[in-house]
């Protein structure tokens, strides 16, 4: 993912500062783990009923993304990946510096109207 975002700006025309990662479940995990390994190549994550896996648990190697801002939703009941992980995750990103955005919607693992909603106004107050 790193190689694709890396031309993205050269191959499609696309501002290389405007570029953020949006994924739900294991997608989620991905932008998380993403923004961690490489924070200057992402403006934002928006990382739904997912979280941040779990080899990332040192706040002190997280903060390297000090101040990026990061949108986690969760489902309050979600039986495929437990609100918790992504509680969790939102936690340690906030301890570690990050601009973290977190919010519980009441479906399981799925995204509701007003998630979709919420993601839309929050991605509209990134730019």
């Amino acid at each position: 993912m790193a190689e694709f975002v890396r031309l993205l700006p050269e191959e499609y025309d696309v501002d290389a500062d405007r570029v953020g990662l949006f994924g739900f479940s294991q997608g989620a995990k991905a932008g998380l783990a993403a923004l961690i390994d490489r924070p200057e190549r992402y403006r934002w994550v928006v990382a739904l009923n997912g979280f941040l896996p779990r080899s990332y648990d040192d706040p002190d190697e997280v903060a390297n993304a000090e101040g990026k801002p990061v949108f986690i939703g969760v489902g309050e009941n979600d039986d495929v990946i437990a609100p918790r992980y992504g509680r969790e995750s939102a936690e340690l990103l906030d301890e570690a510096g990050l601009d973290v955005t977190f919010r519980t919607y009441p479906v399981g693992h799925r995204m509701s109207r007003e998630e979709f909603a919420d993601v839309s106004d929050w991605l509209d107050s990134q730019w």
